[in-house]
């Protein structure tokens, strides 16, 4: 780890270094950089930062600048043209197209040079002396006519004159800074190589760091899905590691050439805000208390939002969203200093070390918020700035996995002492558990003998009541073969329905229809008893009715009931044994004339008598009732002096349910 924050420190202070030096360089005037006292040996590179000649709306070169009358000049770097003015107080679009172009005098001492060009707004040609040098995008006067790109340029080549006419040809009408919006540097070609070179192997060594412990975390949070610390620190990682490839020298545009410009500066943007939302989200599990839950929902939500917006519209709108997430980046750094400065004073573990990762990530951060702006010139430092803060929180997590070890180790160690009293304890109380086993024996030998025993009854009572189901279900064939078809019910009384349910297998209650000329006779009865009782008696009701009506040919309803309670009292010598078994029963006639016959008998009519059960019927919309006769059929009314059973007439000429 100390190897790797020496090498952080060397790719951030080496440029940091050069690019002071760079600041006491000289400047470019009225389109004039005056090196002729410059050593190239000394001062490794110089920016070529001032007052360009530049010329809006047209792609010129070399000696075209000398045809224009009123030259116009305008400062390198500028963050975008929008807001910004020139030749006066004419004020630059936001976007469009021009050229550049900056005449360079060289020392006496002329090396071999190189021009290091970063990514600029948004796609450019470089002239050196009237050639066309390099070429980065697609330039054009219009957005169908324009690719823009990311990537930057290095550009080495042997100066033939003490004098270099630099001309940049820019383009963009994608994102909301064009022009030259970042220094370009002039230097020895070996210099600015080297530079170049260093600051990639310190970048891909950062990266391959930054993965190894993003997959490592991810591994580890896979194993212990509970803590979810491990994910965080793991995606935080990924992140970071996107972030370092998008910005300072744009590794992931320079190497994969083939990627859409959109889509590696919507990564960029992107990398951006999830960096937020996952520093959040660890510290929170790392100090849970410290932590407001709401705060940290605020910072999470604002950064999936400002994602979600990046992933749907343009980078002419999306770009301009990285301002006011500056305010989000400033107020989480204030917040998490506040937090880990309360979990240092509350003494928490690790937190002096996440203290100091903070203090760097925070100082990085500002410094990415002023570079961006344009307010200071030095460089993108936050992908170091959250390397340093990572491997900090990768230090807490192995004195915290560390602490845990040892907590195991003590653990084991105890559990060692107290299985080896236990074995003891157990030695002893297995010699009690062996004589008891034989008591147990002896006991478990008598109960499975009862269990035999127990097993035959069960079985010959299965076998009993497998019989008795078989003789009760014949029964049921026999009783429903006494009751009338309800196909021949329904074409005596179309409208008519049955709900038949018994309870058991047979059934006391039945319903019995027979058919008589011009008339049908129904009736719904309710034998006494459940199951095999009821069954018999139903059988009894069934066949005395089939003799009252159908050989006596009786078909009052009240002088059906007469015969029947009587049948019921004879055929069970109730006189005899005092048996109160009978039944309840509502019973109708209904007249089913044809025209002629209701001529010469008149309206047709509903008949009925019933004991204990009632007759309901609708008609003219009127719910009425008629109440059964308290006379009941088998045993003895001795309570009443009713004799014989009612009869009661409906006319059903009229409408009636």
């Amino acid at each position: 780890m100390a190897f790797l924050c020496l090498s952080i420190g060397i790719g951030v202070f080496t440029p940091l270094q050069v690019l002071a030096q760079a600041t006491q360089a000289p400047k470019a005037q009225k389109g004039w950089l005056d090196l002729r006292q410059w050593d190239f040996e000394k001062n490794p590179a110089i920016r070529l930062d001032g007052e360009w000649l530049f010329y809006l709306g047209a792609f010129l070169n070399g000696r075209d600048f000398d045809t224009i009358r009123k030259p116009s000049y305008l400062q390198v770097p500028l963050p975008g043209w929008e807001g910004q003015t020139y030749a006066g107080n004419q004020k630059l679009p936001k976007h469009g197209f021009g050229t550049y172009q900056l005449k360079v005098i060289l020392p006496p001492t002329r090396p071999r040079l190189a021009i290091k060009t970063p990514d600029q707004g948004t796609a450019f040609k470089v002239f050196i002396n009237n050639q066309l040098i390099h070429s980065i995008g697609l330039i054009g006067t219009s957005p169908e006519l324009t690719t823009p790109s990311a990537r930057g340029s290095f550009i080495n080549f042997l100066p033939n004159s003490d004098t270099l006419t630099i001309d940049i040809q820019i383009a963009n009408f994608h994102h909301r800074k064009s022009g030259i919006w970042l220094s370009i540097s002039l230097g020895e070609e070996d210099n600015i190589r080297k530079a170049s070179q260093w600051l990639l192997i310190v970048n891909v060594f950062t990266l391959g760091c930054l993965l190894i412990m993003g997959f490592y975390q991810l591994l580890i949070f896979v194993i212990r899905p509970q803590d979810k610390s491990s994910l965080y620190f793991s995606l935080l990682s990924f992140f970071i590691a996107l972030r370092l490839t998008t910005t300072g020298e744009n590794f992931l545009a320079n190497t994969f050439t083939w990627l859409p410009w959109i889509w590696e500066l919507r990564m960029e943007y992107i990398s951006f805000y999830m960096l937020t939302v996952y520093i959040i989200l660890f510290i929170k599990h790392i100090f849970p208390d410290e932590m407001n839950r709401s705060i940290c929902k605020f910072f999470e939500w604002a950064g999936y939002l400002f994602t979600a917006a990046t992933l749907v519209v343009s980078a002419n709108i999306f770009s301009y969203f990285v301002f006011p997430y500056y305010f989000f980046i400033v107020f989480a750094c204030f917040y998490i200093l506040w937090a880990v400065s309360l979990a240092l004073y509350r003494r928490r573990s690790g937190s002096i070390i996440f203290l100091i990762g903070t203090l760097v990530l925070s100082f990085t951060a500002i410094n990415d918020v002023l570079y961006n702006a344009l307010i200071i010139n030095t460089m993108n430092l936050s992908p170091f700035g959250f390397v340093t803060a990572v491997f900090a929180q990768a230090s807490i997590l192995s004195i915290r996995s560390t602490r845990a070890f040892r907590q195991v180790q003590n653990l084991s160690d105890e559990l060692s002492q107290v299985n080896q009293n236990l074995e003891n304890t157990i030695a002893s109380r297995t010699l009690e558990l062996e004589n008891k086993n034989k008591e147990l024996s002896t006991t478990v030998n008598k109960l499975n003998y009862t269990l035999d025993l127990l097993k035959e009854q069960a079985e010959r009572i299965r076998e009993n009541n497998q019989d008795m189901r078989a003789s009760i279900s014949y029964g049921k064939r026999i009783q429903e073969a006494m009751l009338a078809s309800p196909q021949i019910i329904r074409e005596a009384l179309p409208d008519l329905f049955i709900f038949f349910k018994p309870r058991e297998i047979v059934s006391g209650d039945f319903y019995w229809f027979a058919q008589k000329p011009y008339k049908a006779i129904i009736a719904a009865i309710d034998c006494t008893g459940h199951g095999i009782p009821g069954a018999f008696m139903s059988l009894i009701a069934n066949n005395l009715l089939n003799d009252i009506v159908l050989i006596q040919n009786i078909t009052e309803p009240n002088k059906i009931l007469d015969e029947l309670r009587a049948g019921i009292q004879k055929s069970l010598r109730q006189r005899e044994t005092n048996n109160q078994d009978g039944m309840d029963i509502a019973l109708c006639s209904i007249d089913q004339f044809t025209p002629e016959a209701i001529e010469v008998m008149g309206a047709p009519k509903l008949k009925y008598a019933g004991s204990n059960n009632p007759l309901l019927y609708i008609q003219n919309d009127e719910v009425r009732i008629i109440e059964g006769d308290k006379l009941i059929i088998g045993g003895f009314n001795n309570y009443i002096s009713q004799t014989h059973f009612n009869l009661y007439e409906v006319d059903i000429s009229k409408s009636t349910t």
